[in-house]
């Protein structure tokens, strides 16, 4: 009727009534539309309750989920208890001014995929959960097959960076959404996070630690054989960080599902995975055991990715000894090199210490003041110019020192011919008092 009689939709047609005319023009359509609305109201309330049931939470409030959808699995729902499988992929993707060729076997349980921002990292990861439907590639976990499964049938459970909470709906609701959650999962995770208090809380009230803690209960409420943790703490600050970081460790041992875990942080990786994956502008530059990756990479670009300072170089002298000029040598642990190889090595700042009963002369360059207890020293060893954190007593005056470094905290890594002759220039230092050619902390 209004379509018919009036240029105007019902809430305009309202408006310029009631202005125009008063409450009586306006009756003879509002009045009738508002019995129409209750009518509707009334009936949804009366048949449509079976599209609804109640729960009761161990609070003792009872709240309104929807009923459960049948989940779209190739097979049977697994269990809770999976095993372990072999992963494999290969993924590539062209986009404007980026390529990702990315590809990787493994049948460790806890992996990290180590890159700086815009390496590919998350784009591999969405490849894998198939959110991105234009990337060319394989996918097996296991004996199954999942480069044609679509994204809700591959058994994934996902955790984005900024976890993907809805702003509607309460933490309990939230655990319990996912295709296929098991309520008894969902139950066990809600207590083992610390969420049971918070059930009927929505995301604006919690903190970001909690809602971190949501999403993963989410990810963990329905069986799944493969998580994904797209960079779960970027968000966090340091002291949260690290205490989310021990409790995901801790979950990662009593789940049996594999981790891949997308992260810009070595700590991070180091601690919560097995294999690492080497990321860098959408090709992958290392892969292998934690271990292995950190004391050979094969790159400066790989050190630098893990973290590495004062970077130099040297000459390997033995299967694990470099020549760091100056007649000193130093020892290092790890996979034998071969001798006479050119190398590049680094140490972290933290692992130089300034002893009389150190293995290695040095030379105290410069001493810097007092920072939370601990101060900076530059120093020199063969031909590197180092910087070293100290403890506030430790000796550090200028001129000659004894050092003691760590060989479980170098890295080593072989290098090219190329590199070689670059080597030649930056391992020199014009002057002891030029910042510009002393490495830059990175971590």
């Amino acid at each position: 009727m209004m379509v018919a009689y009036h240029p105007y939709s019902l809430p305009v047609y309202t408006y310029v009534a009631f202005g125009g005319q008063g409450l009586p023009a306006m009756l003879p359509v509002l009045a009738p539309t508002l019995v129409a609305a209750v009518g509707v109201m009334a009936f949804a309330a009366i048949f449509g309750a079976d599209r609804v049931r109640r729960v009761g939470f161990a609070d003792g409030h009872t709240g309104v989920v929807p009923l459960p959808v049948a989940p779209l699995l190739d097979e049977p729902r697994p269990s809770s208890a999976l095993s372990p499988q072999p992963l494999s992929f290969a993924f590539r993707r062209k986009l404007s001014g980026f390529d990702l060729d990315v590809a990787w076997r493994t049948s460790a349980r806890r992996l990290a995929i180590l890159g700086s921002s815009g390496s590919g990292k998350s784009m591999t990861l969405r490849a894998i959960a198939g959110l991105d439907g234009d990337v060319a590639g394989s996918l097996m976990l296991g004996a199954r097959d999942l480069s044609e499964t679509p994204t809700e049938r591959r058994g994934i459970a996902f955790v984005p960076q900024n976890y993907g909470l809805f702003p509607h709906l309460t933490v309990a609701r939230q655990i319990a959404f996912a295709v296929g959650a098991d309520r008894d999962l969902a139950e066990h995770w809600s207590k083992r996070l610390g969420l049971a208090g918070l059930k009927q809380r929505l995301p604006d009230a919690l903190s970001l630690g909690q809602q971190q803690r949501v999403a993963v209960a989410r990810a963990f409420s329905r069986p799944a054989g493969l998580l994904l943790l797209d960079e779960p703490f970027s968000a966090l600050d340091t002291p949260l960080r690290a205490q989310l970081r021990r409790e995901l460790l801790a979950l990662q041992a009593e789940i049996d599902a594999t981790t891949i875990l997308v992260t810009h942080d070595p700590e991070e990786a180091f601690l919560l995975a097995d294999e690492l994956l080497i990321l860098d502008a959408g090709r992958v530059l290392q892969v292998g055991t934690v271990n292995e990756v950190f004391a050979r990479p094969v790159s400066e670009a790989v050190a630098r990715l893990l973290g590495a300072e004062n970077i130099a170089f040297g000459r390997a002298v033995g299967a694990n000894a470099i020549d760091v000029g100056g007649g000193v040598q130093i020892k290092v642990v790890g996979p034998p090199m071969q001798t006479s190889a050119r190398v590049g090595w680094s140490v972290r700042s933290e692992s130089i210490t300034i002893t009389a009963a150190g293995d290695y002369p040095g030379f105290v360059v410069d001493v810097g003041a007092p920072v939370a207890g601990r101060f900076e020293v530059v120093l020199r060893i063969g031909d590197a110019l180092l910087r070293a954190n100290q403890e506030i007593g430790a000796p550090a005056n200028l001129g000659p020192c004894r050092l003691f470094l760590r060989p479980a905290a170098v890295q080593v890594w072989v290098m090219s011919a190329e590199g070689g002759a670059a080597a030649d220039t930056d391992c020199e230092f014009r002057s002891t008092r030029d910042e510009s050619q002393i490495s830059p902390r990175l971590s």
